[in-house]
């Protein structure tokens, strides 16, 4: 009896037909919009929007000032954590495991063509990944206060 190799491809085709998640079931999980200032600028901008709306920064990483510290070099890129606020809170009271993905958090960075990008993982995405109703009212302010933000940092 002869055992042919069968092509990684066909088993991942097989795999996605016959299990319950397709590829397009899956949401895109990230947004991403050019920014008209530098890094440092635009990550000034966010934490100023937060602050004036009271919402909670954690912290900002500085990646690039990491990668100094041990002897390496890369281009700007810079995040902010912080606080979902009583959206985020109430999402956690009802499905605790949305704890995972809090605080919020945007990377700001730029590409080696000096293109400064913002990016954030979309609501939609955390529908998906914690089984959220895709009416979810805390869910959809979240995902609209953040597209608000990022936006108004990046303009």
């Amino acid at each position: 009896m002869m055992i042919r190799a069968i092509p990684l491809a066909f088993c991942l085709a097989c795999t996605l037909i016959f299990s319950n998640i397709g590829i397009a079931d899956l949401p895109e999980s990230r947004a991403n919009l050019q920014s008209k200032h530098t890094v440092s600028q635009t990550i000034e901008r966010l934490e100023r929007m937060l602050k004036q709306t009271q919402v909670r920064v954690y912290g900002i990483i500085d990646y690039q000032a990491l990668a100094k510290k041990y002897g390496h070099t890369m281009p700007p890129m810079q995040a902010i954590l912080f606080a979902a606020g009583r959206d985020g809170a109430q999402l956690v009271q009802t499905t605790p495991v949305v704890a995972l993905d809090l605080p919020l958090r945007v990377l700001v960075h730029e590409d080696r063509l000096g293109v400064v990008w913002v990016t954030y993982h979309k609501a939609n995405f955390l529908v998906h990944q914690h089984g959220l109703s895709k009416n979810n009212v805390s869910a959809q302010r979240l995902a609209d206060g953040l597209y608000k933000l990022v936006t108004e940092a990046a303009n």
